[in-house]
């Protein structure tokens, strides 16, 4: 008797985990994809321009923490910048948003 009722909760448990860990997945899938509705048309004057600077990058990244589509834009240009900046201080600050934005992290999550 007692070992039915274990084995029913160790299949509870894998069930459960299985159902916890599929929502999860189909959650970050859908984060993750790009959505024309989370840009922020104001932003992307800015990021296409060319003018912004490294503190204008992080201070978007910061912005746009947990919108995964701004997020990917702000590493987009912040990528281009990086090779088109000949301050390798600047260069390597851009260089940590590209890549932290373009994965979609948060600096912080990226650090």
């Amino acid at each position: 008797m007692f070992n039915r009722e274990v084995q029913q909760i160790w299949d509870d448990f894998r069930a459960t985990r299985a159902q916890i860990k599929a929502d999860l997945e189909r959650a970050v899938q859908a984060n993750n994809i790009a959505s024309p509705d989370a840009v922020d048309p104001n932003a992307l004057e800015p990021l296409k321009s060319g003018v912004m600077t490294a503190d204008d990058f992080e201070a978007f990244a910061s912005r746009y923490d947990g919108n995964a589509t701004m997020l990917r834009l702000v590493g987009k240009y912040a990528k281009e910048a990086a090779g088109a900046d000949a301050n390798p201080n600047s260069r390597a600050r851009l260089n940590v948003v590209a890549e932290a934005a373009s994965s979609g992290k948060s600096l912080l999550e990226a650090f």
